[in-house]
Formats: structure tokens, sequence, C-alpha cells
């Protein structure tokens, strides 16, 4: 990621946020884990972009430095999907 030229840290996919994307990493692979977004539980599947899910930025922190937590890809790169039964907008669960 780092031979973008700083592009990837930029938009806020730097050390940090990849060491903690490594830490949920275990925790996700359990299937225990919910969407930050539409709460229902991230079965990783590598049939999806990566491995299904994503560590999602909070989107009212313009440093990007704020989680929502792991989500799905459809529901970070969408928003939360139409049968989403939980808040929409989830509180942030990590600071920097």
């Amino acid at each position: 990621m780092s031979g973008e030229g700083g592009r990837t840290t930029a938009a806020g996919y730097g050390h940090a946020h990849q060491k903690l994307r490594e830490e949920w990493k275990p925790k996700v692979a359990t299937g225990k884990v919910r969407c930050a977004r539409c709460r229902q539980p991230i079965i990783p599947d590598r049939s999806q972009f990566g491995d299904g899910w994503q560590l999602d930025h909070d989107p009212t922190d313009p440093t990007r430095q704020r989680y929502l937590g792991p989500a799905h890809t459809r529901c970070n790169q969408g928003g939360a999907h139409p049968d989403a039964s939980g808040d929409p907008e989830p509180t942030p669960m990590t600071e920097w």
C-alpha cells in the first residue's frame, strides 16, 4: 500500500489502520463479530473483495482516524443494506 506515493495513508489506510485491521482479523474470522453498519454477523468470504469485510471509518470524522469497526464490504462501500435492522449511524468505537 505504501508504494502508492502516500495516497493510501492520506486516505486513512496507513500503518495504524493496517495494524487495527490485523487486530480485528482473528476476531472476525470466528464469525461472531457483527457489522458496524447492518449489525448482522460478518462471515469471512474470500469470494468477495478481500475477505468480505473492511475496517469502516467513521464518515463524520474528517481526520479518518476514528472507526465504526469491522463492516461487510458491501455495507462499508454502500452504506447499510436495505434489510438492516440496526442503527444506520452506529457510534464510533475507536478513536486515535
